[in-house]
Parts: structure tokens; sequence; C-alpha cells
């Protein structure tokens, strides 16, 4: 299978993520600097902050489909951990951030391969993982090439344990209704009715800031990665690190009963399950859920 490119349409379109990287750095309480890590598929943009010291332990964040990784500091939740981890946040590869638009096939070893070549550009034998949606499916594709390399990992809403549930009819409305007709009105219901509820605690602005990437990433850009799917038991069961699963009980598109009963069923590793009430899809955004996450890790030193 052939590696894909996806790609921004436009100048423009990319200069809008930059800026809108750019302002949620300055608008963050923490210290971020940025850079590039070479790999085979061309660079990965990094956000990194070493609040913590180069004495604390590394944290690699890895984000959902259509996201980038300043998505996790739009909650301004990592304030809560950023003393005790050095962390990393990644923008993936043939993701509307600002990595490289070249992306491997997901069925097969290439973006385990990727994840690795980002350890190594770090300098990192081995670190805490965490993902969401998406990104919760690449860190099992790095425990398929190189399970040695996780610390932990943190898996909120992932994708890889169950399909993207096609039955949910709000989903399927608000889907269609965004892909049909991209503008901000439709972008803010998909968010506000499907991603994010009341309870993640964004404020009006962050919100805003939310619905306009979502409106730059169905506009401005085209995407060429493949979709996360559902992975076989084996591939599910090869993380064996201590892994910490974190879900929304109204996530429309991993419902949370399944993706609970499978990771309790194969994770070796799985050593807690938090199901927020009344959370949605996007819990990365959500101060609770980075509380959750930073319990967990802490509890493994």
């Amino acid at each position: 299978m052939r590696e894909r490119v996806s790609r921004f349409r436009n100048p423009e379109s990319r200069a809008r993520v930059e800026a809108w990287s750019a302002r949620l750095r300055e608008a963050s309480p923490l210290s971020w600097r940025t850079f590039t890590c070479p790999t085979s598929w061309g660079d990965t943009w990094i956000t990194a902050s070493d609040t913590g010291g180069p004495e604390q332990p590394a944290l690699v964040i890895v984000p959902g489909f259509r996201t980038c990784g300043l998505f996790w500091e739009l909650g301004g939740g990592l304030q809560q951990i950023a003393d005790h981890f050095r962390i990393y946040l990644l923008d993936v590869i043939g993701q509307p951030g600002l990595s490289s638009g070249r992306t491997p096939p997901l069925r097969g070893p290439g973006y385990g391969r990727w994840l690795t070549e980002v350890l190594d550009g770090l300098g990192l034998e081995s670190a805490h993982l965490a993902g969401a949606s998406f990104g919760g499916q690449l860190i099992f594709a790095l425990a398929g090439a190189a399970p040695e390399r996780i610390l932990s990992a943190t898996l909120m809403n992932p994708a890889a344990l169950q399909p993207v549930d096609l039955l949910n009819r709000k989903l399927i409305w608000y889907n269609i209704r965004t892909f049909l007709a991209p503008d901000l009105y439709n972008a803010r219901l998909f968010m506000e009715r499907v991603i994010i509820t009341p309870l993640h605690g964004l404020s009006p602005e962050r919100m805003d800031w939310c619905v306009e990437f979502l409106q730059i990433a169905l506009t401005g850009f085209r995407n060429g990665a493949d979709y996360p799917y559902q992975l076989p038991d084996a591939a599910i069961a090869a993380l064996r690190a201590p892994v910490c699963l974190i879900l929304g009980s109204e996530d429309p598109l991993f419902p949370a009963a399944r993706s609970e009963a499978r990771a309790r069923a194969l994770l070796p590793g799985l050593r807690e399950v938090h199901c927020m009430e009344g959370y949605s899809h996007g819990i990365e955004v959500a101060p609770t859920a980075i509380r959750h996450m930073g319990a967990f890790l802490l509890g493994l030193r």
C-alpha cells in the first residue's frame, strides 16, 4: 500500500493554522517552544513545555483526527501536570497541523515506525504516551512496532477498540450537515452536539477557537489519511504497558461501554478506567480528564 499525501488547499489556510497555534501558545499559562523533528515521512511539528525540568519524565501526546497537538491545551488542563513532566504535543503527519502531509497507510507498520522515529528525534528511549481518539490508535501502532518504548499509555475515547458507531443518528445527522455545508454555523453545531459538551469546561472564547480550527480543517485542508478502524484482538493485546482508559459516557463515536468491555478483555496492563458521566468525545480538552491522567501517571512513580 502506498503512502498518501494530505495538503492545505492554499497558503492562506496554513497561515490561519499557524496564527491559531501562535495565539493559543501566547494565551497559555505555560511556556511553550516549537521545533521540528525529521522522520522518514518529513518533518513532525512539536510543541514542548519543559516547565518540569530535564529530570522529569517525558509525556508524549498524540492528538485526534482533524486536530493538532495544541488541542490538548484548549481547556488549560495541562497546567495541572506541567511541573511533573516534560510535555511534547505532536502534530500528527497527514493531519491539519504543521507537520508533513505525507501519511502512511493506517493498516501497516508505518505510523508505529513514525512514532518510533519521533521518539528517536526527541532523544527518548521510552516515554509515557497519551492519545485521544485517532491518537489512541497510533499508540497501538507504536505498541506493535516497539512496545518497549511505551512506559505507560493514557487512552481518551480511543479509536481501535471498536469501529465508529455509524448507527448513531445524532452523529450521522451532524456529520452530514457539516460535510455538505462546512460553514462556521454547522461546524459549531457539530462541535457542541457531538464533540464537546458544557461539562468540558471550555470558555466561549475557547469554543470559538475550537470551531475555527474545525472549519479550517474542513474547508482549507485536503485529507489523505486513512480513517480509524477496529484493530484485531492481538493488536490490542500488544499494548502491555500500564494503561489508563478515560471515556466520555456520551461519546457518540465510540460508545463507552463497548470500549471498556474490550479493553478489560484484552489489555493486560489496564490499571484504571474512568467513565466521565455526561462528557462527550473530545475529553482531552477537559481539565477533569487531565487530572485523571495526572493522578494515574504520578501513581506509577
